[in-house]
């Protein structure tokens, strides 16, 4: 598993720590896992793991120059050596100073501010943030002077009409502004979306990083307040849109060249055109057929659509049309009634880094402009998007956004492959209907489950519709629906009977067949932090290629979700930036490794303490937190289902949560069945938690992370090695005969670092010494698993930790075996004939 020290900065949803917390946590994170005690694991190696990450964010860590030092490594030193931030926006904008007054209410960093207004673990995050990494300043350009911008970060945000620091520094700075825009890099944008992101080095101090966030409009760039760079050097938007982004290098003041540049522009090719479409694909699908046909498509799709919005607002009751501002991708100005251009990416990888989403489909209403991939044939699947943008033309904007998502469902046909009303039935199933209430806050939409949310709002929309108004009343009531307590209830009422009443009419999919055979696997988790090298990305695709070679089968997929409590309980939220474990990024990886004949099991897992830490302090807090986790457990059974996956983990060594909840395990088990029609597996940590957890005849498998001690018979040789896990697997057997279980013993982790002392401490050496890399140790130790525990019956498979796109290699001391003889010791043996006994799959 994966663990967060002080240094780690986590998301707190209840206070909605996203942009700013993630933009400046990856400097710091370094990728942890271990199994129990929490130990640290580096996923590189301890000298350079700092230098490697920050190097992965800016850009590719090979693009090396001699000479003066860039801005990049300027940039990699001074986040080595802590971080002191200045931001300074233009006072000359009240939208600036807006947002710049939001920002320092909520994130008060600097070390002058008073923290005691926080909530108790909310100020303990923040106090680590100072002491460990630096501080944070916000100031106007008033309130500073030139002797200021040196020794720190500077982060300039504003136009040089706004923001005077800017407007003094303009001769120094690689960008150019005219009356009519701006000019960057010899491209002239004249846009009032168009924004420039900047990272330079200071040109008043060299030795810190400038961040330049300007643009032709103090109101577009004070929606990109804090947005620091990570995937390049610069970046030009266009309302939000990433239509050139590369790596900069500086030469004389005032100039600089690009290099690995990506434009938008460049790279759409126009394919096809209707009356309300056309098609932009990307130049490596400028042939695609499939490209070709969208256009076609969404105009069939769009007709029936239209003939329901024009019932909905036959009572000439209806808001009207939404004026539309902005420009498009490639065009100037779009106006609602201009072609909706629908631009084609081939993976969710390139499409994110122009979207900066990881979702399936993006949609920007003011370039109306439609993103989406054709991988997987993901195209097809994220329809409700647009329908939601028809709907605001021709309905208003609406009070509660469920009603705008619900009528994109309502009105497009197959949503996730089955249709909403049949998941809506699954979620009846498993008694997971929201109360009205929940489903129409609008702020609970950033961090709620999308699946469970879209899912349920499609079902209200259908009942108030069918059921209860019809198509007129609902489009009165679209955009200026107000509920009385009365009404609340009756609408409550009746949506929930409604929901019910179609699970008759939606039965559950039939059970898939079982993931027969052993499985080898490996547990791949995402290390970059980042679009570039995560989970979305051609690094994993290469990643799983290689573990493909080495007849590896199978592949655990781990998105974490942060929870940094260990005895209270609190929502728990699946990320949803797309430099993390996205939904997005986990369905790249699935479509990967069934591409390459790999089974998938799903273990998401919770990410802060070690989860054997979190021991509620009474009942009903203990019941708050099973609230709350089987919400998360539920998004993710969703997920699995919607992409047919093998294997589903419900839980992660959570020891405390499993002792004397037997009950609580099996509701959960028997909800997520509702939903999810294949293997399911829970992952006890390797000590006790095996034998004092009662459901394991619910489940499919009996999960085990063997971090065993290995030191037991006095000698580290492979056959020691070997025979010390004798005893170990023998206890198992043993507890499992008594028990009366059939189920095979699955190790959903089994893995060593490459240190001294890993034999003894599976679960992470001791660091707090100094650690000697030890490379053979770790080869030995998995050579002495294949010669002996390797052949026990009771195995159905093992899943090694962990597979590290971005880590390993000889330095490294870390869990890993990438780029050490690990690896060629755990190909010999998984490429090897050994005819081991297979399991048959559940009768």
């Amino acid at each position: 598993m994966r663990f967060i020290d002080r240094k780690g900065i986590f998301f707190i949803a209840t206070l909605g720590l996203l942009s700013l917390m993630f933009a400046v946590a990856w400097l710091s994170v370094t990728p942890l896992a271990s199994g129990v005690p929490a130990r640290a694991d580096p996923s590189g190696s301890s000298a350079g793991a700092m230098e490697m990450a920050t190097q992965g964010q800016l850009s590719d860590s090979s693009a090396q120059r001699d000479g003066p030092a860039t801005a990049r490594e300027v940039f990699n030193r001074f986040a080595q050596s802590g971080l002191r931030f200045l931001v300074v926006y233009g006072s000359g904008s009240p939208q600036l100073e807006a947002a710049a007054a939001s920002w320092a209410q909520r994130f008060p960093f600097d070390q002058g501010r008073d923290l005691e207004g926080l909530p108790p673990a909310v100020r303990e995050v923040f106090e680590g943030f100072v002491a460990q990494i630096g501080t944070l300043r916000i100031e106007s350009d008033a309130a500073i002077d030139d002797s200021d911008l040196r020794g720190r970060a500077v982060i300039l945000v504003g136009t040089p009409r706004s923001n005077r620091t800017l407007a003094g520094l303009l001769d120094r700075l690689p960008v150019r502004f005219d009356g009519a825009g701006f000019v960057f890099l010899g491209r002239h944008y004249d846009q009032p979306g168009d924004v420039l992101n900047l990272r330079i080095r200071n040109p008043l101090d060299p030795s810190q990083p400038l961040y330049l966030i300007t643009g032709n409009d103090d109101a577009e760039i004070s929606r990109r307040f804090f947005r620091v760079l990570q995937l390049s050097d610069y970046e030009v938007l266009r309302h939000g849109i990433r239509q050139r982004f590369g790596r900069f290098v500086e030469g004389e003041p005032g100039r600089g060249t690009e290099a690995g540049e990506h434009d938008l522009d460049a790279e759409l090719v126009p394919v096809a055109q209707t009356e309300h479409y056309r098609v932009l694909a990307h130049r490596e699908l400028a042939d695609s057929a499939a490209a070709g046909l969208l256009a076609e498509e969404r105009e069939a799709i769009r007709s029936r659509v239209e003939a329901l919005l024009d019932r909905m607002r036959a009572s000439g009751e209806g808001t009207g049309s939404v004026p539309i501002e902005g420009s498009g991708p490639i065009e100037g100005n779009r106006r609602a009634d201009s072609p909706v251009d629908l631009v084609v990416y081939p993976t969710l990888e390139e499409k994110a880094k122009h979207t900066g989403e990881s979702a399936l489909t993006s949609m920007n209403e003011n370039t109306r402009t439609l993103s989406l991939t054709l991988e997987g044939d993901l195209y097809q699947e994220d329809w409700p998007r647009e329908v939601a943008m028809l709907a605001r033309q021709a309905l208003g904007a609406p009070r509660y956004r469920a009603l705008e998502v619900g009528l994109g469902l309502y009105l497009s046909d197959g949503w996730r492959r089955r249709g909403f009303r049949y998941w809506a039935a699954r979620l009846a199933a498993a008694d997971q209907l929201w109360s009205l209430d929940e489903l129409l806050q609008n702020e609970g939409w950033s961090w709620r489950s999308e699946h469970v949310s879209e899912a349920l709002a499609g079902s209200l929309v259908a009942y108030l519709i069918e059921s209860r108004w019809g198509a007129a009343g609902f489009g009165r009531r679209y955009a200026s629906w107000e509920l009385d307590a009365e009404e609340r209830r009756q609408v409550q009422d009746g949506w929930h009977a409604w929901v019910r009443g179609l699970i008759g009419a939606n039965p559950a999919a039939p059970r898939r067949a079982a993931a027969a055979g052993f499985q080898r696997g490996v547990n791949l988790t995402n290390e970059a932090f980042q679009i570039h090298g995560g989970f979305l990305s051609e690094t994993v695709d290469a990643a799983l290629q290689e573990a493909a070679s080495m007849d590896v089968d199978a592949v655990a997929i781990v998105p974490y979700a942060p929870y940094p409590f260990r005895d209270r309980a609190a929502p728990i939220s699946a990320f949803r930036g797309p430099r993390k474990e996205t939904d997005g990024g986990v369905l790249h990886t699935v479509l990967q490794a069934r591409a390459r004949g790999m089974r998938v099991l799903l273990k998401p897992q919770l990410e802060g303490p070690w989860p054997g830490f979190i021991k509620m302090r009474d009942e009903a807090s203990w019941e708050a937190f099973f609230h709350h986790y089987e919400r998360l457990i539920v998004h993710y059974a969703m997920l699995a289902e919607f992409y047919q996956m093998d294997l589903l983990s419900v839980g992660v060594e959570l020891v405390e949560a499993t002792a004397g909840h037997e009950n609580r395990w099996r509701d959960l088990i028997a909800r997520v069945r509702q939903i999810f029609r294949g293997d399911l597996v829970y992952s006890a940590n390797w000590g006790t938690e095996i034998e004092h957890i009662g459901f394991w005849d619910a489940l499919d498998f009996i999960g085990i992370d063997a971090y065993f001690p290995l030191d037991g018979l006095g000698g580290l040789t492979v056959a020691h090695l070997s025979a010390a896990w004798n005893p170990h697997l023998d206890r198992i057997a043993i507890w499992r005969h008594r028990q009366g279980l059939q189920q095979p013993v699955l190790f959903t982790e089994l893995g060593y670092e490459s240190a001294r002392g890993a034999a003894a401490t599976p679960w992470g050496v001791d660091r707090s010494r100094p650690t000697r890399v030890d490379l053979q140790l770790q080869a030995d130790l998995y050579t002495a698993f294949f010669r002996g525990p390797y052949q026990r019956e009771l195995l159905g498979g093992v899943f090694w930790w962990r597979w590290n796109p971005l880590g390993g290699g000889p330095l490294d001391s870390g869990f890993a075996p990438n780029g050490k003889p690990t690896v060629e010791a755990l190909r010999r043996a998984l490429t090897a004939d050994q005819r081991r006994p297979t399991y048959a799959g559940r009768s």
